[in-house]
């Protein structure tokens, strides 16, 4: 670690030798919170946990990102090159203080040992309420730490201990989600807790669950990329579904609140479909549910929605892409929402990207008939063909509520672009159109341009990888520009007119 030796000077430990180093001009844009020379310290330390020689425009550099980074309340030190030195002394200098409540060190090297320092940090710190920690190298010694210091703290309500793809991701494994379990059982305040792809298969996952079970404060949780299996995700949707009986007796403080719920690439495939539907069923407050990647067919499918999805009236975003839904599955999610038990179907999000869903979407333009809440809609790479979206752009046509469609990387061609003209000609909600890859040439790209030349709400359009001229190209770039520019200068109005919407509403509901 770096420490100061005579004035104008600091010295850093390199290869076994002590270093003076001169210390440039203060920079007057660093923060101050710390104390500009304790961010050159923190400079020093990093280059010794890197072993690499400082020098004056390396440190340049990283002064520049903690100016730029680190002046709000905000510490972002993401992918920094920071080691267990670097740590020890940011956490030993954050122990007081009372600017930042978010810290960032996402994509470092802290290991076990950083960890264990973050954790002292934790335990004395009462301004800090989001942590990042992402793939730092830490295993069960530093999980545990960490774990162990949020049984007690109070502040903190986001973690994120996930792994990213590449170096350096963390592995808390089964014996770190036994912590992870005691922790989830004591704290009080945690709300959003991630932890992706930390290897914790279906053993980790049973024993997390008896800590979900009792946690009633976590609105938000992130499991994906963990190999969870069938086994494990039965385990879970169990510890997520209270039985009626628990659930009648439980007052409104100790009842689960979770909101949203990640579990994308884990094998859950069809034969954990039956729990996941009781698990929708029994939840009064899940709002998003990502089960995208999972193998999941046409049976898991059926199972999901009339057990399922068909009874759940809280669900608003629901991610089911690259699945294997075919069809036949997505014939079964439409149903759901034009047959849902609540008086209406409230979904805003859907996601059936890359399900092979060609021949589904005359159910599917029904439900959007009958879901008029759909702001949302991803139909991308489903071999959708010109017949195919047919009754898609009829239902759309006088739609106002969806504003983002997503129909790239299908099979258009120009019969299905001039659809699309149509739909732009008269329809006044969709604002984000992605038609990228549809092997569309200008025999769909001169109406789809004269139609968009009229349309004054669309306000982005990717036609990418179609064969236009530069023509069509130009003018549907030049009229998206016209309609970017009347939405800039509209702002004011529009949020004025969301003000007097939410004073009506208010009025309402005092009145009832």
């Amino acid at each position: 670690m770096s420490s100061p030796t005579t004035e104008g000077e600091l010295s850093v430990t390199f290869r076994n030798k002590t270093i003076p180093v001169p210390v440039p001009a203060l920079n007057s844009s660093i923060p101050s919170v710390l104390g500009q020379s304790l961010w050159k310290d923190i400079y020093f330390a990093k280059c010794q946990d890197l072993s690499i020689y400082p020098t004056e425009a390396r440190e340049a550099r990283f002064l520049e990102v903690v100016a730029k980074n680190c002046s709000s309340n905000i510490c972002d030190l993401h992918e920094n090159g920071l080691g267990y030195t670097a740590a020890s002394l940011l956490s030993y200098a954050l122990k007081n203080d009372e600017k930042y409540t978010t810290l960032i060190l996402a994509g470092n090297s802290l290991g076990d040992k950083g960890a264990v320092t973050i954790a002292d940090l934790l335990r004395v710190n009462t301004n800090l309420t989001s942590l990042d920690l992402r793939s730092n190298d830490i295993g069960v010694v530093g999980g545990t730490a960490i774990c162990e210091a949020l049984s007690k703290n109070m502040y903190v309500t986001n973690l994120d201990i996930s792994g990213i793809q590449g170096n350096n991701r963390n592995h808390l494994g089964t014996k770190g989600a036994q912590v992870i379990s005691t922790m989830l059982s004591q704290n009080q305040v945690l709300a959003i807790f991630a932890a992706r792809e930390n290897g914790f298969g279906h053993e980790g996952i049973q024993n997390i669950s008896p800590g979900l079970s009792q946690n009633s404060t976590l609105t938000s949780l992130d499991l994906s990329s963990n190999s969870m299996g069938v086994e494990g995700c039965r385990i879970l949707c169990q510890a997520l579904t209270p039985p009626p009986s628990i659930m009648s007796s439980l007052t409104p403080s100790l009842s689960p609140v979770l909101c949203h719920l990640y579990l994308s690439r884990n094998g859950i495939g069809d034969s954990c479909m039956d729990a996941m539907a009781a698990f929708l069923k029994a939840s009064k407050t899940i709002q998003t549910l990502d089960l995208s990647y999972n193998n999941i067919g046409p049976k898991g499918s059926r199972v999901f929605s009339e057990e399922g999805l068909r009874y759940n009236g809280s669900l608003t975003d629901l991610n089911m892409e690259r699945n294997r839904l075919g069809s036949a599955g997505m014939l079964h999610i439409a149903t759901a929402m034009k047959t849902s038990f609540q008086s209406v179907c409230i979904l805003e999000k859907v996601n059936v990207s890359g399900n092979e869903i060609s021949r589904g979407l005359g159910e599917l333009s029904e439900a959007i008939g009958k879901c008029t809440t759909l702001t949302h809609l991803n139909l991308s790479l489903n071999l959708i063909n010109e017949k195919a979206i047919q009754p898609i752009c009829e239902i759309l046509r006088w739609n106002t509520t969806l504003k983002h469609l997503d129909i790239s990387s299908n099979k258009l061609g120009d019969v299905g672009g001039n659809e699309l003209a149509k739909l732009l000609l008269v329809n006044k909600g969709i604002q984000l159109l992605n038609i990228k890859d549809n092997g569309m040439k200008d025999a769909s790209g001169d109406p789809l341009s004269e139609a968009i030349i009229t349309n004054f709400t669309l306000l982005n359009i990717n036609v990418d990888m179609n064969d236009f001229n530069f023509k069509n190209f130009s003018t549907i770039q030049e009229s998206i520009k016209r309609n970017q520019k009347q939405y800039k200068r509209d702002t004011l109005a529009r949020h004025k007119r969301q003000i007097d919407f939410l004073l009506g509403t208010e009025k309402r509901l005092q009145s009832l």
